[in-house]
Formats: structure tokens, sequence, C-alpha cells
């Protein structure tokens, strides 16, 4: 997949996601889902393993910063 059908899907995506919040409609909510898989399996390809272990760690990060879980501390 080029980088342009690539954001392409991306912004599909983005215009079923807005739309379902909209209508809440089955069809759009199963659009969204079925262009999300599209594009985790585009990420997938373009990722090297050391990409992923660095990837991993920045959603730890995201988490750690972002969540609104209490955590323990352990």
């Amino acid at each position: 997949m080029s980088d342009i059908e690539f954001l392409s899907v991306i912004a599909m995506l983005r215009y079923n996601q807005k739309k379902y919040f909209k209508t809440r409609t089955k069809e759009s909510l199963a659009e969204s889902k079925r262009l999300e898989d599209i594009i985790d399996k585009e990420i997938a390809k373009r990722i090297s393993k050391e990409d992923k272990g660095a990837l991993k760690l920045a959603y730890a990060k995201y988490d750690a910063i972002y969540s609104t879980q209490p955590t323990l501390g352990i």
C-alpha cells in the first residue's frame, strides 16, 4: 500500500468514526472496525522489530500518563 493509499484509509476511518458517533449505526461501526484492521495490518508491515519495541515503550509511557485507571503504585 502506498503512502497516499494509507492516508486515504486513515481519512476514511476518521470519517466513519465521526459518522458512528453522530448516528450510532451498526454499519458505520462495522466499517470503522474494518478500516482499523486494514490500518493495523499496514502498520505491522511497515514497522521493524526494533521499532516495535520502541512503539511498545511509547504506548506504555502514554498509558502511564493518560490512564484514567487509579494505580496502586505496585
